[in-house]
This record gives structure tokens, C-alpha cells and sequence, in this order.
């Protein structure tokens, strides 16, 4: 604590020994913070099962909430940021061929790291597929939660206006 500002987060341990964290600081906006260094998060549950991909922490935790998969069912590979592409197929390459399945989120980055996880895996062997119409008219899996939920995520709350209850 600085002040009398507490400070918190929510995060996951990666593949380096380091954490990825997700906090919103001093009211602000949710912010990415690596404790240390950055990298993937895996969780390898069941030899046989298929990889489930996420872009970050937030839509990983939204499937967990919504799709409620019994333990299992899933190996999870977080990748923390679009930026770690190239480590995810590394990591994934020390994995027998499976199925790799990807729930994106909107944007150029995350496109072109969807399109390069499944070719990748593709040419190596793996089945391939995405989850992407569970969020489709939203950002991602947590907007469309968020949304469900009637709260606002706070990429969005600036962009929308709204206008003063009056009591007429």
C-alpha cells in the first residue's frame, strides 16, 4: 500500500517462473503487469485432452465462469499477450499432436496470432478449431460476460454516454 491507496491484482503463474497479473491501479483501467518474466501460462490436465488457447487471464476466467467444463475436460494455454505466439507454439511442439482449439478476441493482433497457432498446428498434426462464435457481437469472452452480466467493462465506459435520471 502507498498512501492510503491499497494495491491489488488478480494473475497467473507463467511458464518462467514469473507472474502475470491483471490490476487496476489508483482507479484506472485494468492494467497487464508481469511480475518478473513474461511468458505463457499452461495447465496440463489430462494427457489425452484438447489444448483450449485464451489471448489473456480475463477470457480465460469468463469460460471458466460461463462453460463451467468439469476438470479435465481441458488442457488450458493462456498466452498473456499476442506477443507470445512463437513461445506458445515452442511450448505446445514439446506436446504430443492433439487438438488445438482458440477462443480469440477481436483486433488485428489477435488475428494474426489465431491464424498463426493453427497453421502452425495444422502442419504439425494437430486438429484444429476455435470458440470464437461463444462472444461473436462482442470484444472478447469477458465483454460479452461483462455485458450479460450488466456491467460495463472499462474499455467500454468511457466510449458510452450516458444521460442524468430526472425525476419528471
Amino acid at each position: 500500500m502507498t498512501g492510503t491507496q491499497p494495491f491489488y491484482g488478480i494473475g497467473l503463474a507463467n511458464a518462467s517462473g514469473g507472474f502475470e497479473l491483471r490490476s487496476q491501479l489508483g482507479g484506472t483501467q485494468w492494467r497487464k503487469l508481469s511480475l518478473g518474466s513474461k511468458d505463457i501460462s499452461a495447465f496440463l490436465l489430462s494427457p489425452t485432452a484438447a489444448w483450449l488457447c485464451f489471448e489473456g487471464l480475463p477470457d480465460f476466467g469468463s469460460f471458466l465462469t460461463v462453460d463451467k467444463p468439469p476438470v479435465g475436460t481441458f488442457n488450458y494455454l493462456i498466452l498473456n499477450g499476442t506477443g507470445m505466439t512463437a513461445k506458445a507454439t515452442e511450448f505446445l511442439a514439446t506436446q504430443p499432436p492433439g487438438s488445438l482449439i482458440i477462443c480469440s478476441q477481436a483486433g488485428g493482433g489477435a488475428n494474426k496470432s489465431k491464424e498463426a497457432l493453427l497453421t502452425w498446428a495444422a502442419t504439425q498434426g494437430w486438429q484444429i478449431g476455435d470458440i470464437d462464435h461463444k462472444w461473436q457481437g462482442y470484444g472478447d469472452y469477458n465483454e460479452k460476460l461483462m455485458a450479460s452480466q450488466k456491467l460495463v467493462p472499462s474499455a467500454l465506459s468511457s466510449r458510452l454516454k450516458t444521460t442524468p435520471k430526472t425525476d419528471n
